[in-house]
């Protein structure tokens, strides 16, 4: 896959086509072979109890050019699980039903680094060794307290080890363990016209990913991400209507930032010291007549720190305020049907995380047709961008650009084609 890399604003005025400095000569990309295999057992002695086993391996060989310099990855994931239900109630008591089990999951990756004088390995600047672990153990509980209300409780432990040998900088070397506890309470409501209110408040913790942690002297290990969560909403499902509204609040402390630099590279990741998620998620796909169907889905993220020293209240950068797709669908015959379709983000995203430079909002037309050749058989046509329009799909997170233009921004496909066929087994 080739990666074209971020470019300047005032370069995307001149040509959103091209590529950043070096990155076509340098022949940066990220290109891998994966192999995986996965598996799955359920053994159901009675309608009240079950055992589900799992497990999986995925093996890949990842040769990763860069502007700085070249990655050349061999890894292997592994992984096990073993999930139980049991059933407690009888026919016509409310729900009595309890979820447990425990996970094992393996990463083992060993690492080289070389310049990039010409897109092939120069000369070696780095090699390590990778060793990431996960074990958890959960269980969640379901009591209902009458036919229409549910009381859910649950939690999951989880101890989690990331070992890094540098052999070329020792000092860069760390095995660290972390350890948490993830409680979560819930209601659910059923109500009398096929809707549900749910609520919930939880606990998460997140240890720091070998992707997300650079390190470097001045920029240990991060910790681990621990946050507090409150989320409510309602659902409803009935017939070919299904409408659900969700809105959360979730305090974080510690939150994990990556940071880039002006050229796209990976500067590290570091904890935030408070920071807060919060916004409403709301779909909906409906038939609004008899061939025509209505699917909508709008977001509102409010992601702040949280009187931070370096950033204050800012806004956390890379994230949309607002984001809103809408979609008819006309269905002329079961082999044909028409799907036009809008993609609006009215206000951009900051690029830095002190809020000195947004990138803009934008709009897109899009259109899909498609349709059944057969019980399994579907072919499409999907044209994405019908006006070619100029945007900015997405950018590379600073920390403070103080208002300056720079190689941040990576611009959206211009009008593209996209046919096919998909089967399904």
């Amino acid at each position: 896959m080739e990666m074209p890399g971020s470019i300047s604003r005032a370069a995307m005025a001149v040509d959103r086509r091209q590529a950043a400095p070096n990155s076509a000569r340098l022949d940066a990309g990220n290109n891998y072979k994966l192999n995986r295999v996965a598996t799955r057992l359920t053994w159901k002695p009675d309608t009240h109890r079950s055992l589900t086993a799992s497990a999986w391996l995925a093996d890949r060989e990842r040769f990763h050019p860069m502007v700085f310099g070249i990655l050349q990855q061999d890894s292997r994931d592994t992984g096990v699980d073993l999930r139980s239900v049991m059933d407690f109630a009888v026919a016509g008591e409310p729900q009595r039903r309890l979820a447990f089990g425990a996970s094992s999951a393996r990463y083992l990756g060993n690492e080289r680094r070389f310049t990039n004088p010409d897109g092939r390995p120069g000369l070696p600047t780095g090699r390590q060794s990778l060793d990431g672990r996960a074990h958890a153990l959960y269980a969640e509980y379901s009591h209902g307290v009458d036919e229409r209300l549910t009381v859910q409780a649950g939690a999951q432990a989880t101890r989690a080890t990331r070992r890094l040998d540098n052999r070329t900088a020792p000092a860069g070397s760390y095995d660290v363990d972390f350890t948490g506890v993830s409680p979560k309470l819930g209601l659910l409501f059923d109500t009398e016209t096929s809707g549900q209110f749910y609520a919930n408040v939880s606990r998460s913790f997140e240890p720091a990913p070998f992707g997300e942690a650079t390190v470097r002297p001045a920029l240990p290990l991060p910790n681990a991400q621990k946050a507090t969560t409150l989320e409510a909403g309602w659902r409803h499902r009935a017939g070919e209507v299904d409408l659900e509204a969700t809105a959360y609040r979730a305090r974080i402390n510690g939150e994990l930032l990556a940071l880039t630099d002006a050229t796209g590279a990976s500067i590290g990741t570091a904890n935030a010291d408070r920071t807060i998620h919060q916004g409403v998620e709301l779909g909906a796909s409906l038939p609004i007549r008899d061939a025509l169907r209505l699917r909508g889905a709008y977001v509102w993220n409010d992601f702040v720190f949280d009187d931070d020293i370096a950033y204050g209240d800012n806004r956390i950068a890379g994230i949309a305020p607002h984001l809103l797709r809408g979609e008819i669908e006309w269905r002329i015959a079961p082999w044909l049907a028409v799907a036009p379709s809008v993609e609006w983000q009215p206000v951009g995203t900051w690029i830095d995380h002190a809020n000195t430079v947004r990138q803009d909002g934008y709009t897109l037309m899009h259109l899909r047709v498609h349709g059944d050749l057969g019980s399994n058989l579907r072919w499409f046509i999907d044209v994405r961008n019908l006006t070619d329009r100029e945007y900015v799909a997405s950018t590379a997170v600073q920390a403070n650009v103080r208002g300056a233009d720079g190689a941040y921004y990576f611009p959206g496909d211009p009008r593209s084609v996209y046919a096919g066929l998909e089967w399904r087994l």
